[in-house]
């Protein structure tokens, strides 16, 4: 029965969280679970913050940076 499919589908999407095309031969579409529609949400809203983005980057070039260089003394001593 199509409820059935569709219980199949949603599992699917779920347990492999990739997405599943739907297409009924007019229409398309894409299913997902809510956990990784949550996750994208949350990326484009992160996203749309002026400068978040580029901190985010600047804040990691640091930290490596900062790793690199405590390593490094380790290494000398």
């Amino acid at each position: 029965s199509e409820s059935v499919d569709l219980e199949r589908l949603i599992d699917e999407a779920v347990k492999t969280r990739r997405p599943v095309r739907l297409n009924n031969g007019i229409n398309s579409a894409v299913l997902i679970g809510e956990d990784d529609w949550r996750a994208i949400q949350e990326t484009l809203f992160l996203q749309a913050i002026p400068g978040f983005v580029s901190s985010v980057k600047e804040a990691m070039l640091s930290r490596f940076a900062a790793q690199s260089n405590e390593q490094k003394e380790r290494e000398v001593a």
